[in-house]
């Protein structure tokens, strides 16, 4: 595609956008890792200094996302949701705070989803809804892939075309904690510590 004139950013943007709609149809340990790999791929892509090695690593990259959702298929079921057919209607509310979102995250990803991707084209900044995104994975989150995801989904927003970043960050809330998901034991105890 490329040696026909495809620009490689596209895609890029496609191979990230494949795996954030991996996310919606399976907000799994699958589909993590599939967003994980885009972004250790395309950080190696971005920096490698020899542009064959970047062709392989950009080649790497889509050979993995058809590997991941194959092996989706193996885990359960398989949604259908499309990253392409998110609208800034189908969240309801005529305007959309970022709390708004993140109480919506624990009761309905797809309305949380829906919701961030009304916040974001209506003007609404990406870098307040990623500072509320990581200030909630540091409280609530577990374990390695809570911190693994949520630091390569919001740092790729900035590594995606602009009008396709926000159905990307979108997807992504599929996976990222609530504000009504319980504290990690860790704050609980710094917590108890101080009071």
């Amino acid at each position: 595609m490329i040696q026909s004139g495809v620009h490689p950013q596209s895609i890029s943007d496609a191979l990230f956008l494949s795996a954030g709609e991996m996310v919606m149809q399976q907000p799994a340990i699958v589909a993590l890792h599939s967003a994980t790999s885009t972004n250790a791929l395309q950080y190696a892509y971005r920096t490698a200094a020899d542009d064959q090695n970047r062709m392989r690593l950009l080649l790497q990259n889509a050979a993995f996302i058809p590997h991941f959702r194959q092996a989706m298929d193996s885990r359960g079921k398989v949604g259908d949701s499309q990253i392409n057919e998110l609208t800034s209607e189908s969240a309801g509310d005529d305007s959309v705070s970022v709390d708004q979102i993140f109480d919506s995250v624990g009761q309905d990803r797809s309305h949380a989803s829906a919701a961030t991707y009304q916040y974001l084209e209506s003007d609404g900044k990406a870098e307040d809804l990623i500072h509320a995104a990581r200030q909630l994975t540091f409280l609530k989150g577990n374990d390695s892939h809570d911190y693994k995801y949520s630091s390569a989904a919001l740092e790729d927003y900035y590594a995606i075309s602009p009008e396709l970043r926000n159905r990307y960050l979108a997807a992504a809330t599929y996976m990222l904690p609530g504000k009504n998901d319980r504290d990690n034991s860790l704050v609980t105890r710094v917590r108890e510590a101080l009071a």
